[in-house]
């Protein structure tokens, strides 16, 4: 699939999340399993039922519009609680949350306090970490459980 269907994919998702009150958190489609998988979230959080209208409804508009030239499969879920962090917008959002940063062979967990074009800033107990982020190879949010209860 070329950068210009994606494009339009991309268009199409977000009009649909945008229509119910979510936001597309991330979508990947791989060309060897036909599976677009559509993660969307809400700052309240994402329920059972949200992803099922919304697969609903962009399945019904994809194919209305014949984005994917033949058969594929619609994956919607939330991101969940560790969820991925891949873009500058995923990390701003984990500003002051609990994070895993991975590099070449060096792992970082910490509290994220920055992220820019740049790098992200991890606070450790050990110091601060500021980390390019041509340097990142996989980030995630941590789960954060005190006394057996989310924060």
């Amino acid at each position: 699939m070329n950068d210009f269907e994606l494009t339009s994919i991309q268009a199409v998702i977000t009009k649909v999340t945008g229509e119910m009150s979510l936001r597309l958190y991330d979508f990947e489609f791989n060309d060897v399993s036909r599976i677009l998988k559509v993660l969307i979230d809400r700052a309240e959080g994402v329920t059972i039922g949200d992803c099922t209208r919304t697969s609903v409804a962009l399945s019904r508009e994809l194919d209305q519009l014949d984005l994917i030239r033949g058969r594929y499969h619609l994956e919607v879920s939330s991101p969940g609680i560790n969820r991925p962090l891949k873009r500058l917008e995923h990390y701003q959002w984990a500003i002051g949350k609990m994070v895993t940063v991975e590099t070449g062979g060096h792992t970082v967990t910490g509290y994220l306090r920055r992220a820019d074009e740049q790098s992200v800033l991890v606070a450790t107990p050990a110091g601060e970490n500021t980390i390019p982020f041509a340097e990142i190879a996989r980030a995630k949010v941590n789960e954060e459980i005190t006394h057996g209860k989310r924060r």
